[in-house]
């Protein structure tokens, strides 16, 4: 509910794909229209969770920033999941806003 949507890891695709869920920050609105989505995590699949100053900067567009992260991802991938919030994070140029991430991840 208004953060930027989650990257989830297709073990099976190898790349880190943009869930469609949708929402107003929280508060916003008496009666918000939330877009859900469910699924299931395969083993090896994952989910990301971020905060917007991860991905957006006054330099750059918050879609920009998720393209980014989602390469950026995709690298750490290599190095393994342990650890790996740790190395984004160090990539992220610090700003005024919040930067968090937390990556649930389903082992093999």
């Amino acid at each position: 509910a208004g953060h930027p949507p989650a990257l989830r890891w297709s073990t099976s695709h190898e790349e880190w794909e943009v869930d469609g869920a949708r929402g107003l920050a929280l508060g916003i609105a008496r009666q918000p229209d939330f877009q859900q989505t469910s699924g299931f995590l395969q083993p090896g699949d994952a989910l990301m969770f971020y905060t917007d100053g991860v991905v957006e900067s006054r330099s750059r567009d918050v879609y920009d920033g998720i393209e980014w992260l989602r390469g950026a991802a995709t690298e750490a991938v290599i190095e393994g999941f342990p650890g790996m919030t740790r190395r984004l994070l160090k990539q992220v140029t610090a700003g005024d806003d919040d930067r968090a991430i937390l990556i649930l991840h389903r082992k093999a």
